[in-house]
């Protein structure tokens, strides 16, 4: 939404206005056709690989608010009448409350990666990789919650490791003591 570039001019093409130019070495523009962080859409393509998904985004007809590109997942063609509520937006869990008419991906417009995971009403659904960087999951029809929560796996083999070093470190530490009491 927000665009830091040098005094150069307008880093891109599009909405962009400059709202703030008293940095002798930067401006800060607003892209007004910046997208909101959460969206709900109702039609979804499907393709087979990540070279499909970067020319299906980059075709000149691709609308991210209306369509989005996924490598699995379900094929979609509705219109949804949706609402969003986004109630919790932390580093580590983010949650959105959806209401929709029709079925739909809920479009999260942070990087994927596979340390997310994804529950719909506490139920585990999967995440897909949307519009080649994004994260995006199937809601069916009706009022839900869904959460992100990011619990990558090398974070606990990480803590499993770290506690049996400890471990070896204190049981060689009282060999030790006792070695030369």
């Amino acid at each position: 939404k927000y665009i830091i570039a040098s005094k150069a001019g307008a880093p891109a093409d599009g909405n962009i206005v400059p709202i703030f130019d008293a940095d002798p070495n930067i401006n800060i523009y607003l892209n007004q056709d910046a997208l909101a962080r959460v969206l709900f859409v109702g039609h979804s393509q499907v393709v087979a690989s990540q070279e499909e998904v970067w020319a299906a985004i980059r075709a000149d007809d691709f609308d991210p608010g209306r369509t989005v590109i996924l490598e699995a997942g379900q094929s979609l063609n509705g219109s949804p009448d949706s609402e969003l509520a986004l109630l919790e937006y932390g580093i580590e869990r983010v949650t959105v409350a959806v209401q929709t008419d029709q079925p739909g991906y809920l479009v999260l417009s942070d990087a994927y990666y596979p340390g997310w995971r994804a529950t719909v009403n506490g139920q585990p659904t999967p995440i897909e990789r949307a519009n080649y960087a994004f994260r995006a999951v199937y809601v069916p029809a009706g009022e839900h919650t869904v959460q992100f929560l990011f619990e990558p796996r090398v974070w606990y083999a990480g803590l499993v490791i770290s506690g049996i070093t400890v471990l070896i470190l204190v049981t060689w530490a009282v060999w030790r003591w006792r070695k030369r009491s």
